[in-house]
């Protein structure tokens, strides 16, 4: 429901390394760019999902939810 989005991933961890932080749930969302993100974090759509999160999390999660704004590349690999 965010607006610009392109695609979502979601990810649940299933190992770490040994006293590595753990990530029980990492959610990402592309956006063609920043102009979309500041869009995106300024729309209703977040303050309805951010309440909608806080009551499922509080029934069953206990520690700290934290956003990360990071630029992603990628890379194909030749496989010649």
């Amino acid at each position: 429901a965010f607006p610009g989005a392109l695609d979502v991933r979601v990810s649940f961890a299933e190992k770490r390394d040994d006293g590595a932080p753990e990530f029980p749930m990492i959610l990402a969302i592309n956006y063609r760019d920043m102009a979309a993100v500041e869009a995106a974090l300024a729309s209703p759509a977040r303050a309805e999902s951010r309440a909608a999160t806080e009551a499922v999390l509080a029934k069953y999660f206990e520690g700290r939810i934290h956003h990360h704004v990071t630029i992603a590349n990628e890379f194909s690999l030749s496989t010649d």
